[in-house]
């Protein structure tokens, strides 16, 4: 399997990962995929579709899938290196709720207690909801998704935003839109 981070050997009880982080460097002969020392007879699409992929990964605004001239509110305990970079694409930030539904919203999330209650979004809006990853975490993927759920919003996405967090991309259930003020 290809991942944001490396490929994965998933066996019945064994799991193999070979990192990016090592080497960047993927190269096609034909149907083959070469990656260091591995070769994968994938097909010649599929092999140049993930050399590209290992090559030149997206950033993560590109797995954000922001548009320049939007306007984004952050909120929570947010890196604002992350602020600068949204600036740098051409978004406008805020970090107070805006007098209209908000198209686009990022949430950082540092207590399970924030997700009580979660800012609205416009219908054809975005919340993104971000928390720290891995076992140690103090908000579970699950509970992210039972909150987004309860606030009647769909889960459509899930990424790695840096090597210590994730996020949940929701929007309004279509159902729902055009309900609520």
């Amino acid at each position: 399997m290809l991942d944001e981070e490396g490929l994965i050997f998933q066996g019945k009880d064994e799991r193999l990962v070979l990192r990016f982080a090592d080497s960047r460097e993927a190269v096609v002969e034909g149907d083959w995929l070469i990656f260091g020392p591995l070769e994968l007879e994938l097909g010649a699409k599929q092999a140049a579709k993930w050399a590209k992929e290992i090559s030149t990964p997206k950033s993560v605004l590109d797995k954000l899938g922001v548009k320049s001239g939007q306007t984004a509110v952050l909120l929570g305990e947010y890196p604002h290196e992350f602020e600068d970079e949204l600036r740098r694409k051409g978004l406008i930030t805020t970090n107070r709720p805006t007098r209209t539904l908000p198209p686009l919203v990022f949430l950082f999330l540092t207590s399970s207690k924030q997700l009580t209650r979660l800012p609205p979004i416009s219908d054809d809006g975005v919340l993104w909801l971000i928390r720290g990853k891995g076992k140690t975490a103090p908000i579970t993927e699950a509970q992210v998704r039972a909150a987004g759920l309860a606030a009647g919003l769909v889960e459509l996405k899930s990424i790695s935003f840096s090597a210590n967090q994730a996020a949940e991309k929701f929007g309004v259930a279509p159902q729902r839109r055009g309900t609520r003020a």
